[in-house]
């Protein structure tokens, strides 16, 4: 088996990505790359001819792999350990969230598109688990899509779904709905609708129902349309930004916080000020709704011309609707997971940190909250949300109880605020 493989970014010759006998992935940028000044895998692999070896490198394409249930179903489809970091991206990197294509020379030929029946669109939206492997042996489909739900990348045009082929770049994701967590695609349509009522960007989305199955699709924010169909456009997590490991990827194990995000916007960014506003944004309705995963890498960077910037928000999920998962938030506010515990005085304190303005902070905290508890009756009263069993009871409860809570109220009959 090779212990190197090319890396791409679009059409482009990046680098190359190697492994040794440990399993330690380590990366070179292409000579020629740069010398005409390319542009960088990631904020912690800066351009230039050294080589990177385990550390920034190993946590950028590790980041590239489904999470840890993902990544085991897929794994054991092809008969590869999951451990085996160098070989699934090998396998799984032909089309990555991003720009990023892992592959020896690129496909010859042309790019081609197959047509989704209307039954095969059906065995998608009722794989759940088994959807990748099933892909990736029925399909002959080659791509890695981080995160922990069930996916995959599909091309969408005027109401018709295909699978690319021959290295044919997606333009959607669709997520089925979940035999774990009910409902999911649902809550997710509901939370990202709410969101952008809220003042947050969001990318286009859709339910699509068959059969009594339903699934999640929404847009790529790394797509863009050019002369020859999608393109690809550049982008990486915070995580990796941040030089840290997917499985380190919660603020208490290790990884980054709103404070190290903040600064790292600040820094490296091409407008910091708006940046920081709509990270901000993002950073408090995840709180509000009680999205207790909006962990660093579900937050991300878009590299394009210009330079770097806040891509637009996803994955927002009211996760307080499962009782079963864990209360605790992702990113603490000034230290603290729990939102029963976080006071006034902790956003200040946080708001210091940061630098930036803690009156200001609790104000739009306080405004954003009033805002969601207006629009949530609205946004339920959707035909998409009808007929769906107690959905609508669950999901309003769920964020009505996260909001009580964090700000320590009996009831929300009144004036929404810290009492202090």
């Amino acid at each position: 088996m090779t212990n190197s493989i090319n890396v791409f970014l679009a059409e482009d010759l990046v680098g190359r990505l190697s492994v040794d006998k440990y399993g330690t992935l380590s990366f070179s940028y292409d000579d020629d790359y740069v010398e005409k000044g390319g542009k960088p895998l990631s904020l912690s692999l800066p351009l230039t001819d050294q080589e990177y070896y385990g550390g920034a490198a190993h946590a950028y394409f590790t980041g590239l792999l489904p999470e840890e249930a993902e990544k085991a179903s897929i794994a054991r489809a092809i008969n590869i350990s999951t451990s085996n970091h160098f070989h699934l991206l090998s396998e799984l990197g032909k089309e990555c969230i991003g720009a990023v294509r892992i592959i020896e020379s690129l496909p010859q030929e042309r790019w081609s598109f197959a047509k989704l029946t209307e039954n095969e669109l059906y065995v998608l939206l009722t794989k759940d688990r088994l959807l990748q492997p099933y892909l990736h042996s029925e399909k002959n489909v080659r791509l890695s899509i981080a995160g922990a739900q069930p996916k995959t990348a599909l091309y969408l045009e005027r109401g018709t779904y295909f699978l690319p082929k021959n290295g044919a770049p997606s333009n959607v994701i669709l997520k089925p709905d979940s035999v774990t967590y009910g409902q999911l695609p649902f809550n997710e349509y509901a939370t990202m609708i709410l969101a952008e009522k809220t003042g947050i960007a969001i990318p286009q989305i859709r339910l699509i129902k068959i059969n009594g199955a339903t699934g999640y699709v929404v847009d790529r924010y790394d797509r863009e349309w050019g002369k020859s169909g999608p393109e690809r456009i550049h982008q990486e997590d915070f995580s990796q930004a941040l030089c840290v490991m997917h499985s380190a990827k919660y603020e208490k194990e290790g990884g980054p916080g709103f404070v190290r995000c903040l600064r790292l916007i600040r820094d490296r960014f091409l407008v910091p000020a708006l940046d920081i506003e709509k990270f901000t944004r993002i950073f408090l309705f995840n709180v509000l709704i009680g999205n207790c995963d909006a962990h660093a890498k579900n937050y991300s960077i878009i590299h394009d011309s210009m330079g770097p910037r806040l891509a637009s928000g996803y994955d927002l999920v009211c996760t307080s609707m499962y009782p079963e998962l864990s209360t605790d938030l992702a990113m603490s506010v000034n230290g603290k997971f729990d939102v029963d515990q976080i006071q006034r005085e902790d956003w200040i304190a946080m708001a210091y940190d940061a630098e930036i303005s803690g009156t200001a902070l609790v104000n739009r905290l306080e405004e954003m909250a009033s805002q969601i508890l207006v629009l949530l009756n609205g946004i339920l009263s959707r035909p998409e949300f009808q007929d769906v069993p107690d959905f609508n009871e669950k999901y309003s409860n769920s964020v009505r109880d996260n909001i009580r809570r964090l700000f320590g109220l009996t009831d929300l009959n009144g004036p929404i605020g810290f009492a202090n």
